[in-house]
C-alpha cells in the first residue's frame, strides 16, 4: 500500500505519477466513450420521441422517419366566388324573374262592327256588247276597304246598280228590291270581298218593279254600281 502512495524505482517519483495520470485519463476517456456509444444506441429512440412533439413539428420529418402527428382540422377557406354557395344575382333568381316579369294582360275581344257605305269598294263586269232587248247578267264586287273587318249586310249599306243611256236613266234596281244586289251577312278582312249577281232584263223601268214595253235602241250604254258615300264604277255596253 505504501508503494501505491509512493512509488520506488529507479526514476524519479513524478515520473510513476505522471504514467498514472495518463493510465487514469485514458481509463477515464474509455468510460465517457463507451457512456456515449451506449446513450446513442438505447437513448436515442426517446430524444426523437421527444423532439417530435406538436410544438416542434419538423423534428418528425427528421426522427427516424416517424409518422407525423395530424394537426388540428383546418379552417376553411373563404368560399370563392365563383363556388355554388355564392349567392345568385338578382337577375338569375327565378324569384327576382317572376317578380319582375307582369302578367300579359288578356286582350279584350273586339265587336265586329258592320261595314259601312263609304269604307267598300265597288266594281262592276258583264256582256259589253249584248243584243237590244235581251238580259245582261252583272258580276257586281263588294269588297272591305277598311283597315278593319267589319259585317257586310247589303240591306244596311244598300248597293245600287244603274243603266244610263247619256241623261237618260234606263233601269234601276231602285225600282225593284229583288233586283238590288243582296246576300247573306258575312265578314269581311280588309280588302276582302264578295261578288253578287245583277240582271238587268234589258228594258226601261219604274218603281214598283214595273218594267216598260218601250223598245231600247242599239248605241252606247252604261252600268254603274254605287252606294252612299262610295266611289262608284262603271261599265260601258254598246247594244246591237
Amino acid at each position: 500500500m505504501n508503494s501505491v502512495r509512493h512509488p520506488a524505482g529507479p526514476e524519479d517519483a513524478n515520473t510513476y505519477w505522471l504514467r498514472r495520470g495518463i493510465v487514469i485519463g485514458a481509463l477515464l476517456f474509455s468510460l465517457v466513450l463507451i457512456w456515449w456509444v451506449l446513450s446513442g444506441l438505447f437513448g436515442g429512440g426517446d430524444k426523437g420521441t421527444v423532439a417530435a412533439t406538436p410544438q416542434n413539428p419538423s423534428a418528425l420529418n427528421t426522427a427516424g422517419g416517424a409518422t407525423p402527428t395530424p394537426s388540428a382540422t383546418p379552417t376553411p377557406s373563404a368560399t370563392p366566388s365563383g363556388s355554388a354557395s355564392a349567392t345568385p344575382s338578382a337577375s338569375g333568381s327565378p324569384s327576382a324573374s317572376a317578380s319582375s316579369a307582369s302578367p300579359t294582360p288578356t286582350p279584350t275581344p273586339t265587336e265586329v262592327t258592320t261595314c259601312g257605305s263609304d269604307g267598300l269598294t265597288l266594281s262592276i263586269d258583264g256582256d259589253k256588247a249584248p243584243k237590244v232587248g235581251s238580259s245582261v247578267a252583272f258580276k257586281v264586287g263588294i269588297s272591305n276597304g277598311g283597315s278593319n273587318a267589319c259585317k257586310l249586310d247589303l240591306a244596311k249599306a244598300p248597293v245600287q246598280v244603274a243603266v244610263t243611256s247619256g241623261a237618260d236613266r234606263i233601269w234601276s234596281s231602285v225600282h225593284c228590291a229583288k233586283w238590288a244586289p243582296a246576300g247573306e251577312v258575312v265578314e269581311l278582312a280588309p280588302g276582302k270581298g264578295i261578288t253578287a249577281s245583277v240582271s238587268w232584263p234589258g228594258k226601261r223601268s219604274a218603281d214598283g218593279c214595273t218594267l216598260r214595253p218601250d223598245k231600247l235602241l242599239p248605241g252606247t250604254y252604261r252600268a254603274t254600281v254605287s252606294a252612299d258615300g262610295a266611289q262608284p264604277d262603271t261599265m260601258v255596253m254598246n247594244l246591237k
